[in-house]
C-alpha cells in the first residue's frame, strides 16, 4: 500500500473511531493537554512538536480527560524495514486514572486498520501498565534506524535544574580571554517582526552548516539527505511560530555563531529547547553557549527546568548530563500488533 492510500485509510478509520468513540480528529490543533503527575515534564509538550515528527501527516486525536496523541503512516522503514507498513502514535499523553480509554482505542484502530501500530515516547508512568495490557517492546532485531535503537528516545531525557545551577568558566585556551572581556554574548530575536523572521533564517542557515562540518567529522553515519532536510525544516517551521523564543550566541563583531530556540511547556517552570546549534568549537564554546543560555534563562524567566530532550547517541547525552544538575526521565517505544 502507497502513502496515499495509508493516510486515506488512516483518516477514514480515525474518523469513524471517533463518532463512535467520541474521540476528537483534527488536523490542527492550538494546545495540548498535560496529563503527567510529577514535574518536570517529558519533552514535547507543544502541538508542532507533533506536525514536526511526523513531517505534518499526523492527525490529532484526543478525548477529554483521558489521552491526546497524534498518529501517521510511517515516515522511516527502520532498520531491516521493520516500520513498513506500520502506523506510528507520536507522545501519547496519557491519563493514567482513565488509561484504559487509550488501550481500547489502541485496539479498536488496530483491528479497523489490520495494521500494526508503533507507540513513539511513551512515559515511565504508563509504561508497565501498557505492557500488561498486549504492547511490546522492541526485539533484538528491531531498531528505528541504523544508528539508533529508538530514534532520540534512545538515551533518557536530560532536565537541568536551572535554580540550582552554578555558572562555570568552560572557556580554555585563546578563547578564555575574550569570555572574561564579555566579548559574547545572546540576543533575543523579535519573531513578531517579518525582516527578523528572514533574517534569523539566514542567521541559522549559516550556523547550522558551519557547524555541520565539525559534526560530520564525529559522527560521518549520522549525516544523511534525511538529517539535514529535517533540521531545514524545522528551522522554516519554527521561525514563524512567535511563541517560540529564539536566542542567537554572537560575538564582538555581532557575528551569529550559535543559536537555541525554546518553547515555555509549563507556564513559569519549565522549558524545552527545541533545537540548538553553536558553530564556534574553539576553546570549549560549545560548554560556554550553554552556560550563558543557562544563566540568561535563569535571570530572565525564572524557569526552574530546562529540558534539553533525549539523545540518539550515547555521546550526545553524556555531554547534557555534564552540563550541570539534572534529572533524567525515559521514555519508551512500544509496539502493538
Amino acid at each position: 500500500m502507497n502513502f496515499g492510500d495509508k493516510i486515506i485509510a488512516l483518516y477514514d478509520t480515525l474518523t469513524d473511531l471517533g463518532k463512535k468513540s467520541n474521540i476528537s480528529v483534527k488536523y490542527r490543533v492550538l494546545e495540548t493537554p498535560n496529563f503527567q503527575t510529577k514535574v518536570p515534564v517529558l519533552f514535547g509538550n507543544f502541538p508542532w512538536y507533533y506536525r514536526l515528527i511526523t513531517h505534518g501527516s499526523g492527525i490529532f486525536l484526543s478525548k477529554e480527560n483521558s489521552f491526546f496523541l497524534s498518529v501517521a503512516p510511517n515516515w522511516k522503514m527502520g532498520e531491516n524495514d521493520f516500520l513498513e507498513n506500520k502506523y506510528i502514535i507520536v507522545r501519547p499523553e496519557i491519563n493514567i486514572n482513565n488509561i484504559a480509554d487509550f488501550v481500547e482505542f489502541v485496539k479498536s484502530l488496530r483491528e479497523n486498520t489490520q495494521t500494526p501500530l508503533l507507540i513513539k515516547q511513551v512515559s515511565e508512568e504508563v509504561y508497565d501498565i501498557l505492557l500488561q495490557n498486549g504492547f511490546r517492546q522492541y526485539t533484538e532485531s528491531e531498531n528505528w534506524d541504523e544508528s539508533s535503537k529508538y530514534d532520540d528516545q534512545t538515551f533518557p531525557e536530560v532536565i537541568l535544574r536551572t535554580s540550582e545551577y552554578v555558572s562555570n568558566n568552560y572557556a580554555r585556551g585563546s578563547i578564555k580571554e575574550k569570555v572574561n572581556a564579555g566579548e559574547f554574548f545572546i540576543e533575543k530575536c523579535d519573531l513578531s517582526d517579518k525582516e527578523n523572521q528572514e533574517l534569523a533564517k539566514e542567521y541559522i542557515f549559516h550556523i547550522f552548516y558551519d557547524w555541520l562540518k565539525h559534526f560530520r567529522k564525529r559522527h560521518p553515519d549520522a549525516i544523511n539527505k534525511n538529517f539535514v532536510q529535517w533540521n531545514l525544516e524545522t528551522f522554516d517551521a519554527m521561525i514563524s511560530d512567535e511563541t517560540l523564543i529564539v536566542l542567537f550566541v554572537k560575538n564582538k563583531a555581532g557575528k551569529p555563531i550559535g543559536v537555541f530556540s525554546l518553547t515555555e511547556t509549563l507556564p513559569h517552570c519549565q522549558f524545552d529547547i527545541v533545537f540548538s546549534f553553536v558553530s564556534e568549537f574553539e576553546g570549549n564554546f560549545q560548554r560556554v553557549a550553554y552556560d550563558m543560555l543557562i544563566s540568561w534563562m535563569h535571570e530572565k524567566h525564572q524557569c526552574a527546568y530546562l529540558n534539553l530532550g533525549g539523545s540518539e547517541l550515547q555521546s550526545l547525552f553524556e555531554f547534557k548530563k555534564s552540563l550541570g544538575n539534572h534529572i533524567e526521565l525515559k521514555t519508551y517505544h512500544l509496539i502493538y500488533e
